[in-house]
């Protein structure tokens, strides 16, 4: 297995297999290459592997530089490869070159790029594949690579698509429209074949402190008509404009895109949730138009500046800290970075933050005070809504964003409630001394109630007294009154 450990590599699949296979022969090996690029996967491994007796079994190499000798030094004879989606797969075709066989879970169009021989649906037609061993041909491997995606042939199909575009452009678009395509394509390294589809006026971000409600807030989004976002799925900012100009040529050529979905097989308002999972699937009814939405918090806040120099509409949720950091406390929500800042497990995200308490939720509270000032002194660029606004008011909130984006506003409305309940979560008393001690700028969002000798009633009545005026008053975040 040759790629950094996230779910985008289905890594439960690798840990499936190998016990297949250990219970018919137990000197399969599992021999990875890449590093582990999410905690919930290092728990993972920590717990099943020896669980499952695999602990003589997989080997993890961390990053490998030079992946061909690694091969020749490894005893390497297969590669697998479990990705639910792959735009191509560079280290399939880099082991097909050097003569070893892969083994490609069936993402969607893999029969149509790699051998069918070399594809299974489920473990149990990968096992035969394995031992099909007299079909395993080195050099049939390597020819099919050579073939099919040599220098030259993809040259020619460069230079076709390239003047197919050209011909395009010249008839269709503007003077004006192909400068900012070139400009795009040279200043964000967007991909010639994918300049046409880089639309950032009609790309927004959705992002937030965590726990706060942006899944809810996304799956929103997805229900606007000719309106897509996608949860969770495009962590690299560096690669936005190239990954959203690839999403609006799938949606307009009717593929299939990634989503996060939950067990009941709808969109995810969750993504700690029991069954929430990257699916892909062809969204109906949207055109070249479609405002493309992606949803991420803390990777994208730590990279605003950069989102918001590419143009991209930004839409920020914030909410009551005392429930945001409860929420980080929980069970459900244990292996998400902002429940890691203890000495003894902190997350590496946090490892250069400058804490001024031993404390945990302490450190937690000065967490969600720093990214809460973030977003604040960014009121001007962008749109802020609070959790509680968007569960107890959301046909204003759909409105409003609705016309941020320029959509029609949707008429179907999400069955939520405002979970801001003390009876759900534990140690609340110390988490507001906590709030009140470190999270000062809570009182510019309103929530200022903790400063009182007698707290307000709080959750839904976030925003009791507000009057209709304040909402049409175009400000970002709405002053809410006690």
């Amino acid at each position: 297995m040759v790629g950094s450990i996230d779910h985008k590599k289905n890594p439960v699949m690798w840990i499936e297999v190998l016990s297949r296979l250990m219970q018919i022969d137990v000197r399969y090996t599992l021999k990875i290459a890449g590093r582990i690029q999410e905690l919930r996967y290092k728990y993972y491994m920590k717990s099943i592997v020896p669980k499952l007796g695999l602990t003589n079994n997989i080997r993890f190499f961390g990053h490998v530089d030079d992946v061909a000798k690694w091969f020749e030094t490894n005893d390497i004879n297969y590669l697998l490869t479990t990705s639910p989606f792959e735009s191509f797969g560079y280290s399939i075709a880099e082991a097909m070159a050097m003569g070893y066989r892969p083994l490609i879970h069936a993402f969607p169009s893999a029969e149509e790029m790699w051998p069918a021989d070399c594809v299974f649906g489920c473990t149990d037609e990968l096992i035969r594949l394995i031992f099909d061993r007299q079909s395993y041909d080195s050099l049939k491997y390597r020819q099919f690579v050579e073939k099919r995606y040599s220098l030259q042939s993809q040259l020619e199909k460069i230079e076709a698509l390239l003047k197919e575009m050209a011909d395009g452009i010249s008839s269709e678009a503007t003077f004006s429209e192909r400068r900012c395509r070139n400009e795009a394509h040279k200043q964000w390294n967007i991909p010639t074949a994918l300049a046409r589809y880089h639309r950032p006026e009609k790309t927004v971000i959705v992002t937030g402190i965590p726990r706060s409600g942006t899944s809810l807030f996304s799956a929103l989004l997805n229900d606007i008509d000719n309106a897509v976002c996608l949860n969770e799925i495009l962590y690299d900012v560096n690669s936005l404009p190239s990954a959203f100009a690839e999403i609006r040529r799938r949606l307009i050529a009717g593929e299939s895109i990634p989503n996060r979905y939950d067990s009941s097989g709808n969109l995810a308002t969750d993504t700690q949730g029991s069954g929430a999972n990257v699916q892909e699937r062809i969204v109906q009814d949207v055109d070249e138009n479609a405002v493309i939405g992606s949803k991420i918090n803390i990777p994208y806040l730590n990279q605003i500046q950069k989102i918001l120099d590419y143009g991209y509409k930004v839409i920020a949720i914030v909410r009551d800290p005392v429930y945001t950091i409860a929420s980080w406390n929980s069970e459900k929500a244990n292996i998400i970075p902002e429940a890691h800042v203890a000495d003894e497990d902190m997350h590496p995200r946090w490892q250069r933050f400058k804490f001024t308490s031993d404390d945990k939720i302490e450190r937690q509270a000065q967490i969600w005070n720093f990214y809460a000032n973030l977003i604040w002194s960014l009121r001007n660029k962008i749109k802020i809504y609070t959790y509680e606004l968007l569960t107890s008011d959301m046909e204003w909130v759909i409105k409003d964003m609705s016309e941020f984006i320029g959509l029609e506003p949707s008429t179907n409305m999400l069955e939520t409630s405002n979970q801001n309940i003390e009876s759900k979560y534990p140690k609340i008393e110390e988490i507001k001394e906590a709030v009140k001690k470190y999270c000062p700028v809570k009182d510019v969002f309103a929530y200022n109630y903790l400063d009182y000798e007698v707290p307000a009633e709080h959750g839904a009545q976030h925003r009791a007294n507000t009057e209709e005026d304040d909402k049409k008053c175009g400000q970002n975040v709405l002053e809410l009154r006690y």
